[in-house]
C-alpha cells in the first residue's frame, strides 16, 4: 500500500506545482473524494 500512496501523493504535487491546473487539480480532488470508499475496500 505504501507505493500506490506515493505515486498519488506525486501525482497530486505535481498537479499543485503548475497553478494553470487549478480547475484540475480541483476536479481530480473531487474525483479522489468521490472513489475514496471504493479505494479502502480495495487496501483491504
Amino acid at each position: 500500500m505504501q507505493r500506490p500512496a506515493r505515486s498519488l501523493l506525486r501525482f497530486i504535487t505535481g498537479l499543485l506545482a503548475d497553478p494553470d491546473d487549478c480547475g484540475d487539480v480541483a476536479v481530480t480532488l473531487e474525483r479522489l473524494r468521490d472513489e475514496r470508499p471504493a479505494l479502502a475496500r480495495a487496501a483491504d
